[in-house]
């Protein structure tokens, strides 16, 4: 399950491997809104098989592995969201999140914080009694700005 799939870029590279694909969005975000922040220039979503807030997606379904990238800046209330994201997924299942350590303002009105710390997961992770199987740090200050410079 490809959580806030956006355009679904992540579709081939799931059923390459083989994958069954369900996708979600909120389908919200207007590339061409005047609101402050960066936008991407064009924006067009994939049809998704879950369109609504993704704390109102059905648990009726578990899910072997969903991903969840680059999407916890843009929700108001990131510890929710994992809740949600454990509810939706099988026992033993995995949930793969990637995000920016830090970004400035993107995909406005709908950016909430500049990113999480690895301690923010390590901190939810406990509380929520999850396990981290890795737990990754990319970049540095170089690759900060050549992303925001490409922004």
């Amino acid at each position: 399950m490809d959580v806030a799939a956006g355009e679904g870029r992540f579709q081939t590279f799931a059923e390459e491997l083989g994958w069954e694909y369900f996708s979600h969005d909120f389908q919200q975000f207007d590339s061409q809104a005047a609101a402050p922040g960066l936008r991407s220039a064009s924006w067009s979503y994939r049809d998704n098989d879950f369109v609504c807030d993704i704390l109102e997606i059905p648990t009726s379904r578990k899910f072997d592995t969903i991903l969840c990238t680059e999407v916890l800046e843009h929700v108001p209330d990131p510890v929710a969201t994992i809740k949600k994201l454990t509810l939706l997924t099988k026992p033993g299942g995995s949930i793969i999140f990637s995000l920016p350590l830090i970004s400035l303002m993107h995909q406005a009105p709908f950016w909430f914080s500049s990113g999480l710390s690895p301690f923010w997961f390590l901190h939810w992770a406990k509380e929520l009694g999850l396990s981290v199987e890795e737990l990754v740090v990319f970049g540095d200050y170089a690759d900060f700005l050549a992303q925001e410079n490409f922004r």
